[in-house]
């Protein structure tokens, strides 16, 4: 329990809706591509790791549900229990973002009025379509049920040295599809020899299928 609580003091938990957007429209762009099997897909499985509040999941459920019609099933993973539990509430404070962002809010989210005004409020539809559990990216084995199409651990990695790196990175890569996608901050970088990924652009990495 002091471990934990340490932990939740300790951690860095800084985000906002709609983060790095170039990144994700490219992303959009790779999963609609004809030639992708994702394209093709009547679900995706997204999992944003280091999640911390649930901003990056909020955000990736709304632009990929306004722009794909695939079912979208997004799961937010951090090791910092207050961060989970504040975003696993369906009720969330309005974000200020871009009004050019504000269909996407309003693609998932019931918007406040008079006393609720400030607040959102994610609607009945998707209540299934995100999951959020605590997880430490070093110690802990996700196990999931199915394989994801995407994952992304974005603004994470540059605490860690190359090594540690690594090893998360392979860890990661075990709960990805073949032909899936890893995605990582932008101003990050790592190192792809002997990891089976290839460059894309924007931060983004393709598993080798075979």
């Amino acid at each position: 329990e002091e471990c934990q609580i340490f932990l939740n003091i300790m951690t860095i938990n800084w985000s906002y809706y709609f983060r790095e957007m170039d990144q994700l429209q490219f992303l959009l762009s790779i999963l609609k591509d004809p030639n992708n099997e994702t394209s093709r897909k009547t679900e995706l499985r997204f999992w944003s790791a280091a999640c911390s509040y649930g901003q990056e999941v909020y955000s990736v459920l709304a632009y990929m549900s306004a722009n794909l019609n695939q079912n979208i099933m997004v799961l937010g993973s951090d090791i910092n229990e207050n961060c989970i539990e504040r975003a696993k509430s369906k009720v969330q404070l309005r974000p200020s973002c871009d009004s050019g962002y504000e269909k996407y809010l309003q693609k998932i989210f019931l918007l406040g009025e008079g006393v609720n005004s400030g607040k959102i409020k994610l609607k009945d539809k998707y209540q299934s379509s995100i999951k959020f559990i605590k997880h430490n990216l070093i110690t802990d084995v996700l196990n999931a049920s199915k394989k994801f199409d995407v994952i992304l651990l974005r603004n994470a990695l540059l605490y860690f040295d190359d090594s540690m790196t690594h090893y998360i990175v392979e860890k990661l890569l075990n709960e990805l599809i073949p032909g899936g996608i890893l995605a990582i901050g932008v101003s990050e970088g790592i190192v792809i020899d002997n990891l089976p990924l290839r460059k894309l652009g924007y931060s983004l990495f393709m598993k080798d299928k075979a």
